[in-house]
């Protein structure tokens, strides 16, 4: 067999580049689930705004986790990509003691995003947005509200809380988070 002349069928190719870089526009690419237990899934982008290619189209939106429940989380982290370690650790307690885990959300640092938080909630379909170390004032809402209460505004439920690192060190913050966090995913 000559392997200049072999054929593949397309579902052969799917299954052979599955980890490909190439993101086809309309297309919606998923983050693979970790192999392992406190491993992160991989980067997920979605697409970008319809409209043609041109400079002035926003980069795709960059977050971590697979969204399948359209959860998302903001974090403004001026040191990581996403998340330093040890407050992504204690994310990831956090969304286990919820019965949730990253496959279930989509965490993205405004640190290194331009758009705004609501056109990401409405860009990613979010019905629950929980904010750590954002600023409530951030979200651009008509309205203010206190932080460790659950707010619901049109389609989106909301809480707001203090960074990841600093509820991390405080246990009166950690249960102030937890019972924001029952009422909000009580099933």
């Amino acid at each position: 067999m000559d392997l200049d002349r072999l054929t593949l069928s397309p579902s052969q190719v799917a299954q052979w580049y599955a980890k490909s870089l190439v993101v086809v526009p309309g297309a919606r690419p998923r983050a693979r689930r970790p192999e392992r237990e406190g491993v992160p899934a991989q980067v997920s982008a979605a697409p970008a705004a319809s409209g043609g290619a041109t400079p002035a189209t926003p980069a795709p939106l960059k977050y971590l986790g697979e969204n399948e429940q359209h959860i998302l989380i903001l974090v403004r982290d001026t040191s990581a990509v996403f998340l330093e370690e040890k407050a992504f650790q204690f994310l990831l307690s956090v969304l286990e003691a919820c019965k949730l885990s990253m496959a279930s959300v989509a965490l993205v640092n405004l640190e290194n995003e331009a758009r705004t938080p609501e056109a990401i909630a409405a860009e990613l379909g979010s019905t629950q947005v929980i904010l750590f170390g954002v600023g409530i004032e951030e979200l651009g809402l008509p309205m203010l509200f206190p932080a460790y209460q659950v707010q619901p505004h049109g389609n989106r439920t909301y809480l707001a809380a203090d960074a990841l690192a600093t509820i991390a060190g405080e246990r009166t913050l950690k249960g102030r988070l937890w019972a924001c966090l029952k009422s909000m995913f009580q099933r």
